[in-house]
Parts: C-alpha cells; structure tokens; sequence
C-alpha cells in the first residue's frame, strides 16, 4: 500500500489541479479560546475554504460531518513528542500512526524545533520524525513536519539558517511535506525549497521577517506549495480574508 497510499493521500492534501494547499489548524485553537465550540466553528467555517484540517484525535467524531463528502478538507492528525516516553522505541510510535489511520486521517503532522540549548533535545526531536517518518511510510500515510526555530541560540541573524537546517534533517528523517516559516529574501526562500524535493508549505507564524500571510504572493513566485494558519492568523484576519488566501493560493477556478 505504501506508494500508491501515500501519492493518494498527498493529493488529497496539495491540490492536483493549483498543486497548492492551505491547511487550517484547529486544534491548537483549545488553548486560546477553551471551549468545543470555537473548535466546531473554524471547522464550520473554514471547511469549504481549505484543503486541510489539522484536529486532535478527540475531535474527530464530534466534527466528522464536517470531513465528510467530495470538497470536505482532508483530515490530518497531531502526534506531539510531549505524548510519548522519553526514550520513543518500537513499541509506542506505532500506536500514533495507527490512531490516526483508525480515525481517518490522511496525513499526521509534527513539529522539528531547532535551537535547543541542549542537543540532546535536538537529538530527541530527530529521532521521534524519524521513528514518526518509518511507521507512517509502512501503511502510506504522509507526515508533515513543522520546522520551526526556538530557543535561547536562535537569532534574527541565524534564524533563516536554523530554518534551512531544520527543513533538510527533516525531509532526511522522512517528511513528505514540510512546512516553514517566512525567511524574509525570496532567493534564500528558493534555495531553501530546492535544497529539500519535497512541497513546501508556508507556515503563519511571526517572524523577525514578518508574516508568511503577509507575504503570501512573494512566496508563491519563489516556489512555495501553500500555506499553513493557525491561532496567530485567526486573531488577525476575519473570515472573508482567509478565504481570500484560498483563492491567491489557488487562483480562481482552481477545483
């Protein structure tokens, strides 16, 4: 199933016709606005305006009429190094991978941070997107990984660095898609996105750049494979901005 699993499931995600995505966050949502409710909102709104959806497992049941039919936005599924043992073996990563599967998914996401101040953790990190990247390979689910830099050695100076560092060890560790955060020049955005070979995706979070949304247009002719927005985006764009950015991503009439 592997091959051919995971290029059907990736479609579902990048859009075969625009070959561009925007996924929306909802499960990080929880820890801005507390209640259930607010989560079923952005899924209500936003479910016909993205092509993804990343939601906790939890969730899912509760939202399933929500991924249901041709134009519902594909489902994909958290799995945070937070969950597991110190030390991930062979024995707990896969139940991850199978509980997303069993709820539905079509992809998993995780998060590569670069910038630890001890290596160790870095260490970690790598080894859990590797373990994460082996497992989903098996039964054809894609893993999409969030690069981002954090931490006390990350600075405005090294900060595009540390974000090509983390997009290369995580498409070596086994990610299918990443997704990064505005690096500011397009010509460092471009070899960034050449140096990889997997899609790209923008991630919506503040940098010492700015914001990926706004320089949406600037990414997109430097390569970039869509968009993913979460809290940050939310707090500052209504509704009719964000399907706007599905529209740019897209381009009109894009199915």
């Amino acid at each position: 199933m592997g091959t051919s699993g995971k290029v059907i499931r990736i479609n579902r995600l990048i859009n075969p016709l625009s070959r561009k995505s925007l996924i929306i966050k909802a499960e990080r949502s929880m820890k801005m606005m507390r209640e259930f409710s607010d989560v079923e909102k952005i899924a209500q709104s936003f479910k016909d305006h993205c092509d993804g959806i990343v939601l906790n497992p939890d969730h899912v049941k509760m939202l399933l009429h929500y991924l249901l039919g041709r134009r519902a936005p594909a489902l994909i599924v958290r799995v945070k190094l937070s969950d597991v043992p110190p030390q991930p073996d062979e024995a707990s990563i896969p139940l991850f991978v199978e509980n997303a599967i069993s709820v539905g998914a079509s992809a998993v996401i995780s998060s590569f941070f670069v910038g630890h101040e001890k290596d160790e953790d870095e260490a970690r990190n790598v080894r859990f997107i590797s373990f994460i990247a082996r497992e989903s390979e098996k039964i054809g689910l894609p893993l999409i990984v969030e690069c981002i830099p954090f931490g006390e050695r990350v600075t405005r100076e090294n900060f595009s660095k540390c974000v090509e560092l983390a997009a290369r060890v995580s498409t070596e560790a086994g990610a299918d898609i990443i997704a990064i955060p505005y690096v500011g020049e397009s010509t460092v955005l471009k070899k960034i996105i050449d140096g990889v070979g997997t899609p790209v995706l923008m991630l919506d979070i503040v940098t010492p750049f700015g914001s990926a949304v706004e320089n949406l247009k600037l990414a997109l002719n430097s390569g970039i494979s869509g968009l993913v927005i979460g809290e940050e985006t939310f707090q500052r764009l209504d509704l009719q901005s964000i399907k706007k950015l599905y529209e740019v991503i897209h381009g009109r009439g894009a199915g």
